[in-house]
């Protein structure tokens, strides 16, 4: 249904341009998921947005291409099953189905396909954030690709939007207040006569990730550093996500994750197996001057780090936490420095993107990183960064 949708050109260009980085020398299968590949090359081709039908499925996509497919105002498609009740779906079918050579409740729709149908819908989106009085003022826009369909201004924990006709949207937030806050999702349905979302608002934070690879160098897990501002509490995220790293280590550590105080105290450790390990997510509370110890069986090719904090020569890393991130031990990197090159090079993308596709601060996820990370260096140095970078912020000031 996908390929139906996006049309054989695109599923022949994804075919080719795989081929094409499959014969690369430096070729990971691990590193191109077909979610995200399908994402890309079927809504760039078709200049639909396929992200909402994708995660609907419970896939997990890369979110710079489904930022991506939003700020192109590609208008979402959605199985046909998802934006019309049961009751109506045969006279839906009657009006889709001659459209379509394979026709089944599952085809992938537009909006404006199913709009003679006439059905109408409330919903009801429910904000998940601790502090919900930090929204207030902010407002919540449900968008069909370009085209504006509703605004409500956020005054509690529940937005309510009226006589919506049925479809998928993406719910926009907009309002100075967002600078500091990322939904989890963004893609809501209006099916049936009265529809309920739940929209989760992360707080923007700065990270440095380390992944664990395992067998066949596939992914299989990370600990992720995030910085707290003003704060001598910082936290990390211990993640896995695959049970079984490496069946060479079946019984054998293949990765240890420890935390010990400045004084030698352990506050945290685990032990990942090469075979059944528990898959989940586990948050440590970190102090600045902490010690973060990770221990990888194979550190050559499979202890990752984009931003080169990781000594791949040793199985034993170690790091202290700072206010700026984290500091290897053996490598000597300084945190604050890496915070700028952190900066610079993010700021450079946004320029470049900018002269393209300009997008309003509060609502772009990248603008609100920099930002954050320009919080973080001292008032000084904010505002020589807020006088460099104003054209990137100049709606917002």
């Amino acid at each position: 249904m996908l390929k139906q949708k996006a049309n054989d050109d695109s599923f022949t260009k994804m075919y080719q341009e795989y081929r094409k980085i499959a014969n690369q020398p430096d070729f990971n299968r691990n590193d191109y998921p077909l979610p995200d590949l399908m994402n890309r090359i079927y809504s760039e081709n078709s200049q639909l947005d396929f992200s909402g039908v994708l995660e609907k499925w419970g896939l997990t996509l890369d979110q710079v291409q489904v930022q991506k497919n939003r700020e192109h105002g590609y208008p979402a498609v959605a199985s046909l099953a998802d934006v019309v009740p049961e009751s109506e779906l045969a006279r839906a079918r009657e009006l889709v189905d001659p459209s379509y050579l394979i026709n089944s409740n599952f085809e992938m729709v537009q909006n404006k396909e199913i709009a003679a149908l006439n059905l109408k819908g409330d919903l009801t989106i429910e904000l998940s954030l601790k502090d919900l009085n930090l929204l207030k003022g902010s407002k919540i826009t449900l968008k069909d690709g370009t085209k504006e369909i509703a605004t409500q201004e956020i005054t509690g924990g529940v937005v309510t939007f009226k006589n919506i006709p049925n479809g998928i949207y993406c719910a926009e937030f907009s309002g100075n207040q967002m600078m500091y806050f990322i939904p989890q999702n963004s893609y809501v349905y209006v099916k049936e006569a009265t529809n309920h979302a739940v929209i989760t608002l992360d707080e923007v934070k700065d990270s440095q990730v380390i992944d664990f690879h395992g067998v066949n160098d596939r992914k299989f897990g990370s600990f992720t550093f995030r910085t707290n501002k003003n704060s001598d509490t910082q936290e990390a995220i211990v993640s896995v996500t695959h049970s079984r790293p490496h069946y060479r280590y079946e019984n054998e550590t293949y990765v240890k994750v420890m935390v010990k105080s400045s004084t030698g105290e352990l506050k945290y450790e685990k032990t990942i197996e090469g075979i059944e390990s528990v898959t989940g997510e586990e948050n440590v509370s970190l102090k600045i001057g902490d010690i973060v110890e990770i221990y990888h069986a194979e550190p050559k090719n499979r202890f990752i780090s984009s931003e080169g904090i990781v000594d791949t020569t040793q199985s034993t890393n170690r790091w202290v936490v700072t206010q700026f991130g984290l500091e290897n031990l053996a490598l000597k990197n300084d945190a604050k420095e890496d915070l700028k090159k952190r900066i610079t090079s993010l700021a450079t993308q946004l320029w470049d993107k900018e002269l393209v596709n300009p997008v309003p601060s509060d609502r772009s996820p990248e603008k609100k990183l920099l930002w954050v990370m320009m919080d973080q260096t001292t008032l000084k140095e904010k505002s020589e960064y807020q006088i460099l970078y104003y054209t990137l912020f100049k709606k917002w000031f």
